[in-house]
């Protein structure tokens, strides 16, 4: 029997632009399944859940949890989903220098499937997990909400 794949919205801190948003409702609008949001005592808690995790208790064997993550708060963006649910992780821009912290993550909670909106990381990923299944989703970037910098090119 297949899960059933749930997505859970993003935490939305006022005033922060949350590139989260987009591919959450995008899952939504073509008819994904939405789990209901639990953040507990969020603020009081936000940076205990930054450092720290709490044990994968048991997996749901029926439903996983679709998570719209960034690799540097990937606890916290899992949270408190990856204590009972299978995770899907949708994963933006991961810096070479997070892979480590990344694939120690993506082992600990035994991720069979991952979603990266860059190719460089996922192909970074595949390497060190060949049997995991890598999704590149580019368009999962609403490159809208980012503010114009200096160009990357050397002349």
């Amino acid at each position: 029997m297949a899960k059933k794949v749930r997505a859970v919205m993003p935490y939305i801190r006022k005033g922060i632009v949350n590139f989260k948003m987009g591919p959450y409702e995008a899952w939504g609008n073509i008819g994904g399944e939405v789990a209901v949001t639990r953040y507990p005592c969020i603020r009081k808690v936000a940076g205990f859940f930054h450092n720290h995790e709490l044990p994968s208790l048991w997996k749901s064997k029926k439903e996983a949890r679709l998570r719209f993550m960034e690799p540097i708060n990937r606890m916290f963006d899992a949270f408190p989903d990856y204590v009972s649910y299978e995770i899907i992780p949708f994963i933006w821009d991961c810096w070479p220098c997070l892979d480590n912290r990344m694939s120690r993550w993506l082992k600990k909670h035994d991720v069979k499937t991952a979603i990266f909106t860059s190719r460089q990381n996922a192909a970074r990923i595949q390497e060190r997990f060949p049997d995991m299944n890598i999704l590149v989703v580019t368009e999962g970037v609403d490159i809208s909400k980012h503010n114009e910098g200096n160009s990357l090119d050397n002349g």
